[in-house]
């Protein structure tokens, strides 16, 4: 998990655009969590994405949505610093995973950063 440091290497920055990952496990494996590591640091223009949405695949060509976790108020309440939003599975099977993980754009009127956009910092997804 990354730090609170927004200079970190492990941190990916991403200024109003969106991540996306797929990855190949090698073979078909139980799945039993998915997740992504953000930033959220509002004095730096790092904020939570709007939602994480979590793909499986057999094939690596044909993708069907698991999940989407859409940051809700609770979450904004939290601590500035490492997020981990994640979902459990029951019963999944995958070889190949995707998460989209999508940038809220431009920063939030209440914030001085505001007109500029937003940026949105990752730094491992996790697959257990």
């Amino acid at each position: 998990i990354g730090s609170s440091n927004i200079t970190n290497k492990q941190w990916l920055g991403f200024e109003g655009n969106n991540f996306e990952v797929t990855l190949d496990l090698g073979e078909v494996k139980p799945v039993k969590a998915l997740g992504i590591d953000v930033l959220k640091l509002p004095t730096s223009q790092v904020f939570l994405p709007s939602s994480v949405e979590f793909f499986t695949s057999v094939d690596g060509f044909n993708y069907t949505s698991l999940s989407s976790y859409y940051t809700s108020e609770s979450d904004n309440t939290q601590p500035d610093g490492p997020v981990m939003l994640s979902k459990n599975f029951d019963n999944l099977r995958s070889q190949f995973i995707r998460i989209k993980a999508t940038n809220i754009g431009t920063c939030p009127p209440e914030y001085p950063c505001e007109p500029n956009r937003a940026l949105l910092f990752v730094s491992e997804v996790e697959i257990e």
